[in-house]
């Protein structure tokens, strides 16, 4: 019903739609013989159930390029980033050359385990994930008739235990911060903000008369490109408690920003935890980035919000 024809070190699928006397046609199959196989058993399949012609030919490398450039207008510079750097270090060098429809589930598992083994569990969720996505948007333009990646699953995660700081702790950083930077790491313990929503608060989003915190943009770690939050969920109005409205209003107004850089300007994110991230403070050994991680928890800044610290 079909067989292969290898032209130029490529291979090629040649079948015939109406049997004999009816013109033939040829399908690109790539340069491994193995995906040629394959797909000369997909063209024999979808001759047998009665399918004319098959889904539009293209290569992973190629449709990943285009599907990675209409990515710039659906997701921060910092996300497509990392996806293409993903793509370059990861898919192309195993599925670049392969044609869509031959990316099959048991080289998607086998690849999976692959990364787990070289790398981390971390980075082989962050890959498949991204293989299903881009797959799935092949199928909705019509390169693939199911998605191979779509049912194999992520590597459970590594557990982690959470080193959450007592609230004396906290008072400990809080304490042996310079001045200035009281205030900002006192609202992030007291309010879960993350770094990116308190670098790029302003006081129109403060409503210190009712008690509200606005959440309306956010500036992620390391880069100077202020956008929406990090979630549809992250929209959101924060009730404040007395303490931190107390705080807020003896912050002095010299920038539209609440918590401004030295200069004026969003504080360098980089340079802060640089300064005073990894840094111990007191007997507890936490720096900033631990204790404030820790304090977003709600029973912990309860109990701050009771008067136990500061």
């Amino acid at each position: 019903m079909a067989y292969l024809v290898k032209r130029d070190a490529t291979y090629y699928v040649a079948y015939r739609e109406g049997g004999r006397g009816s013109p033939k046609r040829y399908v690109k199959a790539g340069k491994r013989r193995r995906e040629a196989e394959r797909l000369k058993a997909v063209v024999e399949a979808n001759l047998l159930q009665g399918y004319v012609g098959l889904p539009e030919r293209k290569t992973f490398g190629e449709f990943a390029q285009t599907w990675l450039d209409g990515r710039t207008a659906q997701v921060r510079t910092k996300t497509e980033d990392l996806e293409a750097r993903l793509i370059r270090n990861y898919l192309l060098p195993e599925f670049g050359q392969s044609m869509l429809h031959t990316i099959k589930r048991d080289r998607i598992r086998a690849w999976v385990a692959q990364i787990v083994e070289a790398r981390s569990r971390w980075v082989a969720r962050r890959c498949l994930g991204l293989l299903k996505t881009i797959l799935q948007d092949a199928k909705g333009d019509g390169y693939l008739r199911e998605n191979s990646a779509w049912e194999v699953p992520l590597p459970a995660p590594p557990h982690r235990e959470m080193l959450v700081p007592s609230v004396e702790e906290v008072c400990d950083v809080l304490g042996a911060l310079p001045e200035r930077w009281r205030p900002l790491a006192f609202v992030a313990a007291l309010t879960g903000l993350r770094w990116g929503e308190l670098g790029a608060l302003e006081w129109r989003d403060l409503d210190l008369e009712q008690g509200k915190l606005h959440v309306r943009r956010a500036l992620p770690a390391n880069t100077r490109e202020v956008g929406e939050p990090k979630s549809w969920a992250g929209r959101r109005t924060v009730d404040l408690f007395l303490c931190v409205v107390q705080i807020l209003l003896d912050v002095p107004q010299i920038s539209e920003l609440v918590f401004p850089g030295e200069r004026g300007g969003h504080l360098n994110h980089r340079w802060f935890m640089k300064a005073y991230g990894g840094r111990p403070y007191g007997a507890s050994g936490f720096g900033y980035a631990g204790t404030i991680s820790g304090t977003s928890t709600p029973a912990c800044s309860l109990r701050s919000a009771r008067g136990r610290c500061m």
